[in-house]
């Protein structure tokens, strides 16, 4: 692109908009700041509001932390680090508002509702039931993540508003004196400090569970995960519990309790938000996203007009969703060039963009299709081919219809070695032949490459060969075709 003349600067209504309605929204709040020491203030009610300082966070949610997972060990529950999890948490914690926060990613093993929890100071839990019935896909187990990471990115925890004085007084003498020396005396400190706090955790995040989905939401995006996968979570909660389910929990008593498919007092479901009020607005959200991301063109129109300020707002606000997005990245770098070039003596160099976002950057913000089935029922009809396949390792039905359901939670690899194994055993077993040509014919149509499309016509035409008058087969080669 050639040097733009400054020209006439039209400030568009974009740099007012932007900013305040939804640019500024993804901006850390006052609250997020890492106070160095805690500080008292009045909330609008005149109750007294306690601001932990970073370390006074670590400290309650280390003491938290500890006499949970001791509750659940003493119980016969683990509680272990599972690599995947830790992994999806740091990609996601990285991107949130506060990176820097040593972050820890728990599993909790053993016959638990679905749930997750998260404690001040950066301790995250997941359910053993969670992961296995209901965060199928990564983009699942990113959103929980997310969710749980923004209650502590945004403070959600760390300020506390005290219905008395007297706790007020009780919280400030402890917190002066949590560096004495004696461990002994400072363990006992902390487990009052506790005592005093806990009853707070659940009633102030559950008023923030709007917030923490659209953050949980926002961090899955810029860490690469696709938001249908938070949409689709809780869809198959909302199916298989009710619209009052309460996945997000942070008390003992609600962490070791017996399975319940609904959970939490009617006085709890009043301050917590349906699953459809979230649905609802999560995907307010993404529609409001997806908006802002499709603004790409009108910043390069505003580049080759001269308007840099609207430019520089429109990129940064994608980058504020997708930060790893280079073309807008690129976008902002230009915009701040040209600034440079209206300032000084024209000259004859070029500079080169380009048109659109990503493609697959785009595609992250997509819904996507929703699976409404019962994946419950799913997830059980695997545990139970597995089951067979355990006894029975040359049972062909076991691995053909393990391959379809593999197939239909999208791990197609996986489901490419089960049917292969079950056309191993079984030399021409029609089914595994059909599967293996429509399996292809999946992945030609998400990538458009000539060999699978190529294999997909293997396989339907071996299977032909022992079913040449079936209908279905002929339908999808003419599709192929």
């Amino acid at each position: 692109m050639r040097k733009v003349s400054k020209g006439k600067l039209e400030r568009s209504f974009l740099v007012f908009v932007l900013p305040g309605l939804f640019f500024g929204f993804f901006q850390a709040p006052i609250g997020a700041m890492d106070w160095p020491l805690s500080q008292e203030g009045m909330d609008s009610e005149g109750r007294k509001l306690i601001i932990l300082s970073v370390f006074e966070e670590k400290i309650a949610g280390k003491a938290t932390a500890v006499k949970i997972e001791s509750a659940l060990r003493s119980k016969g529950y683990e509680v272990v680090v599972d690599p995947k999890v830790a992994e999806i948490g740091e990609r996601i914690a990285q991107v949130s508002e506060r990176p820097d926060l040593d972050y820890t990613f728990k599993v909790i093993r053993g016959v638990l509702r679905p749930q997750a929890f998260s404690l001040p100071g950066g301790y995250i839990y997941l359910t053993q039931g969670l992961l296995e019935y209901f965060c199928e896909e990564d983009d699942e187990i990113a959103f929980v993540i997310g969710h749980e990471v923004a209650h502590i990115a945004l403070r959600h925890y760390a300020d506390y508003k005290l219905n008395s004085e007297e706790e007020t007084r009780h919280i400030r003498k402890i917190l002066e004196n949590l560096d004495a020396s004696d461990f002994l005396e400072r363990s006992r400190l902390i487990m009052e400090l506790n005592e005093v706090l806990s009853p707070y955790l659940l009633n102030i995040k559950r008023a923030k569970e709007i917030e923490a989905d659209q953050f949980g939401a926002l961090y899955a995006l810029r860490a690469g995960y696709k938001f249908s996968g938070a949409l689709r979570l809780l869809e198959k909660l909302k199916l298989a519990y009710g619209d009052r389910f309460l996945l997000d929990t942070s008390t003992e008593q609600d962490v070791i309790k017996a399975p319940d498919p609904i959970a939490g007092s009617e006085s709890q479901n009043e301050v917590h938000p349906s699953l459809s009020k979230r649905l609802e607005q999560l995907e307010i959200f993404r529609i409001k996203a997806h908006e802002i991301v499709k603004l790409f063109p009108d910043g390069v129109k505003a580049l080759e007009r001269g308007d840099y300020e609207t430019a520089s707002v429109i990129f940064e606000s994608i980058l504020s969703i997708l930060p790893q997005s280079s073309a807008a990245r690129l976008g902002l770098g230009i915009a701040r060039h040209l600034e440079y070039w209206s300032s000084t003596q024209p000259d004859d160099f070029l500079i080169s963009y380009v048109e659109e976002v990503e493609l697959d950057l785009m595609n992250l913000l997509v819904r996507g299709e929703e699976k409404r089935g019962n994946w419950v029922a799913l997830k059980k009809a695997e545990e139970a081919y597995r089951a067979v396949l355990e006894q029975e390792p040359g049972n062909p039905h076991a691995h053909n219809n393990l391959g379809v359901v593999l197939a239909e939670t999208d791990r197609l690899d996986e489901a490419e070695s089960a049917f292969l194994k079950a056309l191993y055993i079984q030399e021409r077993s029609d089914f595994p032949l059909f599967n293996l040509g429509l399996l292809f014919e999946i992945r030609y149509q998400k990538t458009q490459e000539a060999r699978y499309r190529d294999q997909a016509f293997e396989y339907f035409r071996k299977y032909l060969q022992i079913n040449p008058q079936d209908p279905v087969v002929k339908e999808h080669l003419d599709k192929l075709k």
